[in-house]
């Protein structure tokens, strides 16, 4: 049998939350002026601000992805914002809806946001780069399965994502009675083989200030490129599309002319993002 206890009080109230890889909670706090917070909530129950003001805007949906960069989902203006671990916050995309909510919760996973749109009856896509595009709904309100982009859903709210990352689960909001929705994510890959069998980020030498040398191993010819941010988000390097023979490759990148600091690395293999 489960134990209920109080654990903290935070001010002013608090809305989706996320965990980081130290199981610190991160929540946001909408309180529909324009602005916003977050606050980190440490393992022993003292919480600490992290981040106020713009660009955050009535902010609502809350992840992290794998290097612990966070992304918060603004309600009011549809923004989707990132923010590095050291608490440095850009603009990575807008979701194109009209209305009042124009976001709701989001979920990322290998590469991809999905962002829940109230007022768009959408869910979108956005990946590490800023493309944003309608991964399911034709934006016409209403509960209707079948293909993603005929499906209709209203007031998408909820969001969550099996630990597999094969199952997505909407929740209607705005209403006293919810109605749930499962997108097979499975059915989407098992289409297309992923070609990327390995991916290693190697630095030579590690630190550097001479060479980045990308190894990667491919399940088949593929069309490969690939970009890298400063931890700010500011775009340093991107390469051409170029097609890629089945097995194993390198790519390298002088970094003689960069300043310090760190830098990700974001691959394109096929359109797929990793």
């Amino acid at each position: 049998m489960g134990i209920v206890s109080s654990y903290i009080s935070v001010s002013p109230g608090p809305g989706p939350m996320a965990l980081d890889k130290d199981d610190n909670i991160y929540v946001t706090h909408n309180i529909n002026n324009g602005s916003g917070s977050i606050t980190r909530i440490d393992t022993a129950g003292n919480a600490h601000p992290f981040y106020l003001g713009p660009p955050l805007n009535n902010p609502g949906g809350i992840d992290f992805d794998e290097l612990g960069k966070l992304y918060v989902a603004n309600f009011n203006n549809g923004n989707i914002i990132a923010i590095s671990p050291t608490g440095q916050a850009s603009l990575l995309a807008t979701i194109p809806v009209s209305g009042t909510w124009k976001t709701a919760h989001i979920k990322y996973h290998a590469g991809l946001l999905y962002v829940n749109s109230l007022s768009g009856n959408r869910i979108f896509k956005v990946d590490t780069i800023g493309q944003v595009s309608v991964f399911a709904g034709s934006g016409i309100g209403g509960h209707l399965g079948g293909p993603l982009l005929e499906a209709r859903f209203s007031n998408p709210d909820g969001l969550c994502l099996s630990p597999d990352g094969k199952i997505l689960w909407v929740a209607k909001g705005l209403a006293s009675t919810s109605y749930f929705q499962k997108i097979d994510l499975s059915t989407i890959t098992a289409n297309a083989e992923n070609p990327l069998s390995t991916f290693s980020f190697q630095l030579v030498p590690n630190p550097t200030s001479e060479q980045v040398t990308l190894d990667l191993r491919l399940r088949r010819n593929a069309k490969v490129s690939f970009q890298i941010f400063t931890n700010a988000g500011q775009l340093v390097l991107a390469t051409t599309e170029e097609e890629r023979a089945e097995g194993p490759c390198s790519i390298r990148v002088d970094c003689q002319s960069w300043d310090d600091g760190w830098y990700v690395a974001v691959l394109s293999v096929d359109g797929a993002i990793f």
